[in-house]
């Protein structure tokens, strides 16, 4: 059962195109972050990551934390990680469309305005 769990996997992969994808949607979402970067430099230290595994480097782990909470609170699902808690991950799924990447991009321009006037 395993093996033919991940030979579908494997399939729809392929099929779908979704490793190319991912690039080219972590390519777009990444520079979106890096305009907001430019814009807020006093919050946001750094962005990077590969295809859609995304991490950006905030300023310190409470502004971080911050930062999270309010894109909790606008229906946007990330976390600071564990090993580094300044760096917030975004993971969306393979399968995120542009429109709903300018969404969270939106959401995140609004949550760091309102950090920038604490």
């Amino acid at each position: 059962m395993a093996t033919t769990a991940a030979a579908a996997t494997i399939q729809t992969l392929q099929e779908e195109n979704l490793v190319t994808r991912s690039a080219e949607m972590g390519d777009y979402f990444r520079a979106g972050l890096k305009q907001l970067h430019e814009r807020f430099p006093e919050i946001i230290r750094d962005v990077r990551g590969r295809g859609l595994l995304i991490g950006v480097e905030i300023v310190d782990a409470k502004v971080g934390e911050s930062l999270a909470q309010r894109m909790f609170d606008r229906n946007v699902l990330i976390a600071y990680t564990l090993n580094k808690p300044e760096v917030i991950r975004i993971e969306p799924p393979l399968i995120i469309t542009r429109e709903l990447i300018d969404v969270a991009l939106e959401r995140f321009e609004e949550s760091l305005q309102e950090e920038s006037k604490r």
